[in-house]
């Protein structure tokens, strides 16, 4: 016959392990989630970044006919306004080539920041569980 205080007893064992398996449980959905939410982001990135790419090959490739033309007229503009054209093909040439890069770097800081929350927030609320 079970007295009251072995059964409170059990009640608290089952509790105990009732809010372990639940401690251990809710940080691995929560990365998950984090994880996959992340994946999505990534995705998205990556996805703006090809599109970018593009919008920016487009744009160089009318830089280059722009250049063409611009050739084509030197024989006909004084050099002063050939020069001060060209320097400003240059500058824009030199533009599209760096946005690519500028924004790759960007993303990289981006995931690797969202990676840093990814693996704290676990710790976070398992130490919040605990207390």
């Amino acid at each position: 016959m079970l007295t009251l205080p072995d059964e409170l007893t059990s009640a608290v064992f089952r509790l105990l392990d009732t809010l372990t398996k639940l401690a251990l449980i809710v940080p691995e959905v929560a990365v998950m989630l984090a994880l996959r939410w992340l994946d999505t982001l990534i995705n998205a990135v990556f996805k703006f970044a090809d599109e970018l790419t593009k919008l920016l090959f487009t744009a160089l490739i009318c830089a280059f006919s722009v250049l063409e033309t611009l050739t084509k007229f030197v024989l006909i503009v004084p050099e002063v306004a050939v020069t001060l054209a060209l320097r400003w093909l240059e500058t824009l040439i030199n533009a599209v080539f760096t946005l690519p890069d500028e924004l790759t770097n960007a993303v990289l800081r981006l995931l690797d920041t969202l990676t840093r929350f990814v693996l704290i927030v676990p710790d976070v609320a398992v130490t919040v569980a605990f207390r």
